[in-house]
Order: structure tokens, then C-alpha cells, then sequence
């Protein structure tokens, strides 16, 4: 026992250490990140605090009655052969039945078990907020820069048509639809900007700081990636929520258990002293022989309905228990199989991008090589450039979709 309470207070300062020491902001990673929204959340301290609570429940549970000590003084005193007695002392022991008190402390250890389970299993959701929020800021950081890259571009296009105009190498149609399309550029460009400031204040308050502080992003973005042998088997195997189920079920076979051993009889074990005391004169002295009485007593569980509405209790717990499981294995698969698709769909989808953007970017040089020669053709060059626009915000989308994605597994297979 003493050896479990060394190992828990060493647990509890390591997990003081992730949910209560301070960090730094300066230069953070994703990393950081999670770690900082741990150590901030409320939620976490407070179902941390629940696990503690319930783990101190053991040792209630599981400890033996307190000892009672009677003390009673006869107003008249009562003869004996041996002389008269007039004060009486009981100390009385109760015993619960072999086995009861280990039960109850496998139902309390199960039961705070799960809470623990319950715990991590909300970190889990705390990271994937994270990490789904870092990597759509991300997302619309890379928007921004792009559409800010394809605006400098039609700038200079603007200057090379009204250039070709003022020599009647082209009609004023060119400069009107690169002015046109450089509008468009800028309207969009607002809105990836105005769309940056919910997403920055959504993530700081993730981390329960400043709205207004800084976010360090990846420069570059790196594609994550997961092993996804067997991974199904590993979600159902590691899942958190699916562990805590399996604390809960034990719980309630325990409680079981306890309803059955709780119709078996409470021992009790006493002894009783009674001074003994005769005349001499008129003084009361010593007799020389007290009299000591032990005797055992039996509680009989007659009344046996607390009982076995404990057992029923238990047998209920247990069946919801067992539809709640049921219900989580097919929440996982349906979730597994939604979110392996979008991960194949997302690598499958990065990999085209990255092919057309790359050909679309050799017929703009072709395109605007021939143009900045004859002047002609200035619509197609204006069309390719954005669609290779259109591929390179695309491909930005499904990066992110592509780590979303393993963030999900992630916190399925709980990972983390």
C-alpha cells in the first residue's frame, strides 16, 4: 500500500509538471502549443482534480471500522459473590467479511481509473482543437501570402499592357482586364485578412491567453504523416474512451461482487471489564479479581433489499455500459473510415496540384514570354495565371485537410 501512495504522489508531480509549469511564448512550435493549452485549461485541471478525489476514495472504503470503546457507571451498584461493581468498560471490534473491504477498493481504484481515462481522453480533444485551429490559420496565412504574390504579378502585367497600349501594340481591353482582375485580387485578399483575426483569437483562447498575442507559424509547412497499418485495430485497442469503458465495466463487476459478499454476516469481537470492589470498614477497596467478558457478535444481513438493490444497481451500470461501448466502437469506425477518405483523397488531390501547378506555371512563362512579344493572347495569359492560382490555393486546402486528418487519427488511436 505504502509503495502504490510513493508511486501515485511521483505520478501526480509529473502530471503537475505538463498542466502547471509556466511557458515561454517566444518561438513556439505546435509542440508548445499543445503543451501550453494543458497546462491552461480548466477542464483538465478540473477532471485531473476529480481523478485525485476519486483515488482518495479508496482508502475509505477499504479500511476496517473504527474501534469503539463503551464506558457505563451503575447508579446503584450491583453485588457479586466477589463484592459490588459499579463501573463497566467495553472495547468492541467490527469486521467485515473475508474479501468485502478489497472489493469495495477494486471498485473505488476502477472508478478512479476511469476518471483518469477521462482525463487524458479530453486532452486528446483539447490537442486536435489545436492542432485543427493551428493548421486552418496556417491555411489562411498561406492564402494570404499567395494572393498578395499574384497581386504583384498582375501589377507588373498592368504595367507591361498599359506600356504595350501607349505604343499601340495592344487595345485598352488589356489594361481593363487586368485592372478588373486586380480588384477581384484585392476584394479576396480582405477576406482571407478578415478571416485571420477569428481564427488567431479562436487559438489564443484555446490556450486561455491574450487574444492578441502573436502565433508562430511553420515556415515551411510540413505534410504529417501516420502509419496506418492496422490502425482500426490499434484505435480499438488504445482509445481512451474505449479504456475508460473498460474501467467502468470492471467497477461494475466489482460492485457486483460487493452486493454478493455484503449478505454475508459482519463479525464483531469484544471484551468487557467490569470493576469489582468490596467493603472493608468504610472504605471500598480492590477485590482482586475483575471480571473480563469477550464476546463475538454476528450482524445478520436478514434484510437483504439494499442489497440486492445494490447487485440490481450494478446490473444496470453494467448494461449501459455495454451500450455505451457499442455505440463508441461504432462511432470510431464510422470516424475511421470518414477520416482514412479524406486523408487518401487529400494525398491524392496534393500530388495532382502539385502537377498542374507545376505545368501551369511553364505555359504562364510561355504565354507571357509570346505576349511580352506580339501582344497577343493577353486573356489566355490572364486565364492561366488564375488557374494556376486556383491549384495553388487548392493545394494549401488540401495540405491542411491532409494534417486535420492525422490529427483525427491521432486522437482516435490516442496517440499522443
Amino acid at each position: 500500500m505504502g509503495g502504490n501512495r510513493i508511486g501515485k504522489y511521483i505520478f501526480c508531480v509529473l502530471i503537475g509538471l505538463l498542466l502547471f509549469c509556466p511557458l515561454k511564448s517566444y518561438g513556439q512550435k505546435l509542440e508548445d502549443y499543445l503543451l501550453e493549452a494543458a497546462q491552461n485549461n480548466p477542464e483538465l485541471r478540473a477532471l485531473f482534480n476529480e481523478y485525485l478525489a476519486a483515488y482518495e476514495l479508496a482508502p475509505q472504503v477499504s479500511s476496517i471500522p473504527d474501534p469503539k470503546l463503551f464506558f457505563g457507571y451503575f447508579i446503584l451498584p450491583i453485588e457479586t459473590r466477589n463484592g459490588s461493581t459499579q463501573l463497566r468498560f467495553i472495547l468492541f471490534q467490527q469486521f467485515p467479511w473475508f474479501g468485502l473491504l478489497k472489493m469495495k477498493k477494486s471498485v473505488a481504484l476502477f472508478n478512479a481509473e476511469a476518471k483518469y481515462k477521462d482525463f487524458k481522453n479530453t486532452k486528446n480533444k483539447v490537442f486536435f482543437r489545436v492542432r485543427e485551429n493551428y493548421y486552418r490559420l496556417y491555411e489562411v496565412e498561406e492564402k494570404i501570402r499567395i494572393t498578395k504574390e499574384i497581386l504583384e504579378l498582375h501589377y507588373f502585367l498592368e504595367k507591361l499592357a498599359e506600356r504595350k497600349y501607349e505604343t499601340g501594340q495592344v487595345s485598352l481591353v488589356d489594361v481593363l482586364r487586368v485592372q478588373l482582375q486586380i480588384r477581384d485580387f484585392k476584394i479576396q485578399l480582405k477576406t482571407f485578412e478578415d478571416k485571420r483575426l477569428p481564427l488567431q483569437v479562436s487559438f489564443n483562447n484555446l490556450l486561455f491567453r491574450n487574444p492578441k498575442d502573436s502565433i508562430h507559424l511553420p515556415s515551411p509547412f510540413f505534410l504529417s504523416e501516420i502509419d496506418q497499418t492496422a490502425l482500426l485495430d490499434s484505435i480499438y485497442n488504445r482509445n481512451l474512451g474505449l479504456k475508460r469503458v473498460d474501467f467502468l465495466t470492471e467497477s461494475a463487476l466489482s460492485q457486483q461482487k460487493v452486493a454478493r459478499r455484503s449478505l454475508w454476516p459482519t463479525i464483531g469481537i469484544g471484551i468487557s471489564f467490569y470493576s469489582v470492589k468490596r467493603i472493608e470498614g468504610f472504605r471500598a477497596v480492590a477485590a482482586g479479581r475483575e471480571i473480563l467478558l469477550p464476546f463475538l457478535e454476528l450482524n445478520l444481513p436478514i434484510y437483504g433489499g439494499k442489497y440486492k438493490a445494490l447487485k440490481q444497481e450494478a446490473d444496470y451500470r453494467l448494461e449501459v455500459i455495454n451500450q455505451q461501448e457499442d455505440s463508441l466502437r461504432n462511432f470510431l469506425a464510422n470516424a475511421y473510415e470518414f477520416t482514412v477518405f479524406d486523408l487518401k483523397t487529400a494525398r491524392r488531390n496534393i500530388t495532382w496540384y502539385k502537377q498542374q501547378i507545376e505545368q501551369g506555371k511553364q505555359a504562364v512563362t510561355l504565354l507571357l514570354r509570346e505576349y511580352s512579344a506580339s501582344g497577343k493572347d493577353f486573356e489566355e495569359v490572364l486565364r492561366m495565371h488564375l488557374q494556376v492560382f486556383g491549384y495553388e490555393l487548392a493545394l494549401i486546402q488540401e495540405e491542411v485537410k491532409n494534417n486535420i486528418a492525422v490529427a483525427k487519427l491521432i486522437q482516435l488511436a490516442s496517440l499522443d
